[in-house]
């Protein structure tokens, strides 16, 4: 085996109690006038938004506050949220909140430099990853949940009509990330388990890559076993500060794994049911990845056999299994049709999901397989 990689994250990154603290010195270096992105209200109720913008202020940094991000982003809240930054003449961003919040943020200043090009620059478009620019209005995040790691991600994801597509690129990198895993205590156990789910199938999907390697492993596999262990006890009591703090290192572990090896055909068939029915990314994630996993298993079933281990602690584990339990204990799982799935839409969803997340699966996953595995799910 010839190893290879390059690794090179740019995102400053401070973790622990008081990181916050150090937000409103990292903006000042940027300018004096910032957008802070948010949801509709969790860090409003929580104080924290308050906490930020005092800060920003007591700093010299005049903010403009826009708080109109949902669970999913949407192409329209994103070209609002920018307009809101140029109207400011916003020279920094400060993003709160969950990982929707932090992909808006980082959109938000791709939108910044050209509304009009903004959306041909996803993967997927005319100007794809070559279109993105040096040079964007530098972002700053605060996570309030954890899971995706998206506080450190160069990709975010944006709705627009039905598709969920993915943008991607190394100056889509925040600048500085302030991880506070205390902020996540008076989340929801629900919100717990459907973001946090998402720290165990990042490490999973980049474990079993078909771009996996020694480097990718080790962060992968500890992603895995923090996740596994310390997300069910945060479901159980999420005022437990040990377990909100190791699902939040789990989650910058599986971002660091993914970063290098990429994710698969979990991510690529959860992205079609987040756009076409609004479901929250977690639980498109849960609703699939039992089905992918028993599809994908003859492709690496050594390693698929180490997860089963990390989850339940068996000598040899029946993987798909083993993951469909550790997601029932976390109120996660279920039917398509229980999610305004239509059995029409089906076909067109089977398209959908051969996105840029299916480049790495570990084997070929084409449209007529995934149909089935949709219709399974009926």
């Amino acid at each position: 085996m010839t190893i290879e990689f390059a690794f090179g994250v740019p995102t400053r990154l401070a973790f622990g109690p008081g990181s916050v603290d150090g937000l409103a010195a990292a903006v000042a270096e940027a300018g004096s006038r910032a957008l802070v992105i948010t949801g509709h209200a969790s860090s409003r109720g929580s104080g924290l938004l308050d906490r930020c913008t005092h800060a920003l202020r007591e700093t010299g940094v005049q903010s403009t506050v826009y708080d109109g991000i949902d669970s999913n982003p949407t192409y329209e809240s994103i070209l609002a949220a920018a307009e809101s930054g140029r109207a400011a003449g916003a020279e920094a961003i400060v993003a709160i909140g969950g990982g929707s919040a932090m992909d808006a943020g980082r959109l938000t200043a791709l939108a910044m430099a050209d509304p009009q090009r903004f959306w041909e620059c996803r993967v997927s478009g005319s100007l794809s990853v070559p279109g993105i620019p040096a040079g964007l209005t530098p972002t700053f995040t605060v996570p309030t949940l954890h899971g995706t790691g998206a506080e450190i991600s160069p990709a975010a994801l944006v709705r627009r009509g039905t598709a969920k597509e993915v943008f991607f690129s190394p100056h889509l990198f925040p600048r500085a990330a302030f991880v506070e895993p205390s902020l996540a205590l008076t989340a929801s156990a629900k919100l717990t388990a459907e973001a946090g789910v998402d720290a165990l199938i990042q490490g999973l999907e980049a474990y079993v890559s078909r771009r996996a390697q020694p480097f990718s492993d080790m962060f992968a596999l500890e992603a895995i076993r923090l996740a596994a262990r310390w997300l069910p006890a945060a479901v159980r009591d999420p005022a437990d500060p040990e377990a909100r703090e190791f699902v939040a290192l789990a989650a910058l572990l599986s971002l660091y794994a993914v970063n290098q090896a990429g994710v698969g055909g979990i991510h690529a068939l959860s992205n079609p049911l987040s756009g076409r029915y609004n479901l929250h990314h977690g639980r498109a994630l849960s609703l699939v990845a039992v089905a992918v996993v028993e599809y994908n298993l003859a492709s690496s079933p050594d390693r698929f056999a180490t997860v089963a281990r990390l989850l339940d602690g068996a000598d040899a584990g029946e993987p798909a299994r083993s993951l469909g339990d550790w997601l029932v204990g976390l109120g996660l799982g279920g039917r398509l049709s229980d999610h305004g799935a239509r059995p029409d839409d089906l076909d067109a969803m089977a398209v959908e999901a051969q996105n840029p997340d299916m480049a790495t699966n570990p084997q070929a996953l084409p449209p007529e397989a995934v149909r089935r595995i949709y219709r399974s799910l009926m």
